[in-house]
């Protein structure tokens, strides 16, 4: 399959060998390039169905994947999840501070702009929040046309919204 390229190393890994071709490419797909990353999203959906390609038999797994994780963590003198260093790429550790729905916002993003993203090296939520900040445009970034571009804006603003409403709400 085209992701497994990015996932070979981890075949090897006790977290993550087991898991079926269809589980690598949902995680793949969705950047969710790490332990703490996959548990983060597992902690904060409870479920992954709405990842890409992820039916209710790849959500099962990567389901037991997370619960087994999380239970081995916790026997392990309790050491904190974010210590396991298992990477699926070469991209930034996914320890996002952004609210529920803007994560939603990212991760359910079109296949197009995500690779224009990866790419292009700007990994995960946070820099793509952090590169809008900076450059306000996604037209200078290579295999970008004006259509990704636009889609990446009104994603870059919407999770902008979105984490503004929440924090309005929460009071922070």
């Amino acid at each position: 399959m085209v992701y497994r390229h990015n996932l070979e190393a981890l075949s090897a890994s006790s977290a993550f060998g087991s898991l079926s071709e269809r589980a690598f490419n949902a995680l793949s797909i969705s950047r969710l390039d790490n332990v703490p990353g996959f548990l983060t999203y597992y902690k904060k959906f409870g479920n992954f169905l709405q990842l890409r390609h992820c039916g209710a038999k790849t959500n099962q797994e990567l389901i037991a994947l997370a619960s087994a994780l999380i239970e081995k963590t916790a026997e392990q003198d309790h050491r904190p999840v974010q210590n396991e260093k298992v990477r699926f790429s070469a991209s930034d550790t996914f320890q996002s501070e952004l609210c529920d729905s803007a994560l939603k916002t990212y991760h359910t993003m079109p296949m197009r702009p995500k690779n224009v993203l990866h790419l292009n090296g700007i990994t995960g939520p946070d820099a793509f929040l952090k590169y809008y900040r900076e450059h306000k445009n996604f037209g200078t970034l290579r295999h970008c046309g004006a259509v990704t571009n636009q889609t990446l804006i009104s994603c870059a603003k919407e999770m902008m919204k979105e984490q503004q409403d929440s924090l309005t709400l929460t009071g922070s």
